[in-house]
């Protein structure tokens, strides 16, 4: 089968994230199996290149010099309009694709081609927006409300299929655009060489990834003093992007200044060690007493995945697609999203396992990533290209979809579309 993947992030460019990783992995293993990747990715430059046997990248700039930026979207278009314009340009030039898969980031297949063609979920505006902010309730409705949240999901609609890694993630989107969304978890490929020369010594606690409210830092920010305090001779490391957010106050606020302020006088046991890579971030996971993942809302997150694979008990939160990695306390811990007494119970309760209770855990995490293992995951996602290729399609919400287009156009109106 010859597949193209459309995409705004790959690794081969300075913005990788967990998409790029994502789109390596499974061009990877497909590719290891016999079939041809083509993979377009917009960045600063044109450019082709082999990237791996099988695997052909396509770099593609997208100059907006000359785009009017008040027109809402029209940087979303004009990726769309490129991209797609780059892939007639490979069927013309005699390159045989059978499918093109979409990242929904960005809105990549609104101007999808004739090809038939997948949309795969790596996030949801509406959603992550909601969360970033301060008192946010999963069960509210979180509708599109901008040009680019209308373009996202008119895009996603546009394909003749959609499907993605999260359950919880998918039946949310599902939801509101209409559609069937089915499930397929991410190829996992652990890192071969763990070891950090810089250890932390003795006992810590350890959260990573970026660190922002959506990421749950608010509820370790309310329990973490009573956790030092309780606990003094353990440490609580945290390794990522120092995010920021608007606080109470109206101010802008940084991650870590308000996690050492909440800590108090224990502020000395809050160690931060900036960005660091895979091997590092693994390596202390497995080290960690604990490896505290509390996302108010996750696209099945690579952190956990991670840190599970390194054998790290893991406490993640219930609702936002952890419980689809952990079975509670038998290969890890759920806690209530946004409740600090629960996560200082459940801490105290890791912390005070046994020997053999945290080696049967860790193994019983360990286990159950082996279960994304590569070539099992490549065989699910050749299986859905198939059956979308043999007619399977999506059924959609018209009317909503109507709405956002009649949206979108009052919201440029008196322009060209």
């Amino acid at each position: 089968m010859n597949i193209l993947y459309a995409t705004p992030e790959f690794v081969t460019e300075s913005e990788a994230g967990g998409l790029a990783t994502y789109i390596y992995n499974i061009s990877r293993i497909l590719s290891q199996k016999g079939h041809r990747i083509y993979v377009i990715v917009v960045t600063d430059r044109d450019d082709y290149f082999e990237f791996l046997d099988n695997v052909y990248v396509y770099r593609i700039f997208v100059d907006i010099s000359s785009l009017d930026l008040k027109i809402p979207g029209i940087i979303y278009r004009e990726w769309s309009k490129r991209v797609n314009s780059k892939i007639n340009e490979l069927m013309i030039s005699g390159i045989k694709i059978d499918i093109v898969q979409y990242a929904n980031w960005r809105a990549f297949a609104l101007y999808r081609t004739s090809i038939p063609s997948v949309v795969r979920i790596s996030s949801d505006l509406p959603l992550w927006r909601a969360a970033e902010k301060l008192n946010f309730d999963i069960k509210k409705e979180y509708v599109c409300t901008t040009a680019t949240d209308y373009l996202e999901d008119i895009a996603l609609m546009n394909a003749d299929a959609v499907y993605g890694p999260s359950i919880v993630i998918s039946e949310i989107i599902g939801k509101r655009v209409g559609s069937n969304i089915d499930v397929i978890e991410s190829p996992f490929y652990p890192v071969d060489d763990r070891q950090y020369k810089n250890v932390i010594e003795g006992k810590y606690i350890f959260t990573f990834g970026t660190l922002k409210l959506m990421k749950g830092i608010k509820v370790i920010g309310d329990s973490i003093n009573e956790l030092l305090s309780r606990y003094t001779s353990i440490k609580y490391v945290f390794a990522g992007i120092n995010g920021k957010w608007i606080n109470e106050n109206g101010e802008s606020e940084n991650a870590l200044d308000y996690l050492k302020r909440s800590a108090g006088k224990n502020a000395d046991r809050v160690i931060y060690l900036g960005k660091l890579k895979r091997n590092e971030v693994c390596d202390l996971a497995e080290k960690s007493e604990a490896c505290v993942l509390p996302s108010l809302i996750d696209n099945l997150p690579n952190a956990c995945i991670e840190a599970m694979a390194s054998g790290a008990i893991v406490i993640g939160t219930r609702g936002a697609s952890f419980e689809q990695l952990i079975d509670n306390e038998k290969n890890g811990f759920l806690v209530k999203r946004d409740n600090a007494n629960e996560l200082i119970r459940t801490i105290n309760k890791v912390l005070n396992l046994s020997i053999e209770e945290r080696y049967e855990i860790k193994c019983n995490a360990r286990l159950r990533i082996d279960n994304m293992d590569p070539d099992k995951i490549a065989n699910e996602t050749i299986n859905f290209y198939e059956k979308v290729l043999k007619g399977y399609r999506i059924s959609v919400n018209r009317n909503y979809y109507k709405l956002l287009i009649e949206k979108y156009n009052r919201e440029i109106s008196g322009r060209t579309v």
